[in-house]
């Protein structure tokens, strides 16, 4: 499976993960969304920056943790739990502490030649394909 990850601006999520600050993703909602319980070991990760249409960063996740119907003190304890390989700043931690949240643990990060993207909501946090060809057809 490929995931398109769109990175926030205002919170430098893309420059933390590539200066290797932020070692592992949250994504958290009221409701289970993607990528919780959708992603995979193995799966690949291409990193966008928000507003962009393209990506230049590429990896691979080698754990994917999913949680759903989470309690305020089981939220609390998972982000209290993956501070330091998060370095979340305070707006983030308010938008991502949510009862439905996806851990993902990923390697191999590298720049790659850019690959273009389907247009997307501005809502849009996180978008999956079954593969690159399937990309390909929603792009035309």
């Amino acid at each position: 499976m490929i995931h398109f990850v769109i990175c926030d601006n205002k919170t430098n999520e893309l420059d933390k993960i590539i200066n290797n600050k932020r070692k592992v993703l949250i994504r958290g909602h009221s409701s289970r969304r993607i990528p919780n319980s959708r992603i995979f070991v193995d799966d690949e990760l291409y990193f966008v920056l928000k507003g962009e249409n393209y990506s230049k960063y590429h990896a691979v996740v080698v754990d994917a943790l999913s949680y759903s119907k989470l309690t305020k003190n089981e939220i609390d304890e998972i982000f209290d739990n993956y501070k330091d390989l998060l370095d979340l700043e305070k707006s983030e931690e308010e938008k991502w502490k949510k009862k439905c949240l996806c851990i993902i643990k990923f390697k191999d990060l590298k720049e790659i030649d850019e690959i273009k993207i389907p247009k997307y909501s501005s809502l849009c946090d996180w978008m999956m394909f079954e593969s690159l060809e399937d990309l390909n057809k929603k792009g035309d």
